[in-house]
């Protein structure tokens, strides 16, 4: 349920800041926020699958508990360059 919640919160704020966006249609505000879910999920459990491949709790010692640094940004790594691609196919 977290995963279905937050992607359609992700779309919902897509919908909401869509009118602010100069050069972006609500269209392509749409689709970056499918790429956003589908993505961000991916590297999620991509990141914990190497993670739990070399049996470890933390990637790091800064955010002790919160399974390092790597955790934070573990669906960036995957978002950014899909949107990339996208935008870089589209205009």
């Amino acid at each position: 349920e977290g995963a279905i919640g937050g992607g359609i919160c992700t779309i919902g704020a897509a919908l909401f800041i869509a009118p602010y966006l100069e050069g972006l249609t609500i269209y392509n505000n749409i689709i970056i926020a499918c790429i956003v879910v589908f993505f961000g999920i991916y590297g999620d459990l991509l990141e914990s699958m190497f993670k739990r491949s070399i049996e470890i709790k933390d990637s790091g010692s800064i955010m002790p508990g919160h399974g390092g640094v790597l955790d934070r940004f573990d669906a960036v790594v995957f978002v950014i360059p899909a949107i990339f691609v996208y935008l870089e196919f589209v205009y």
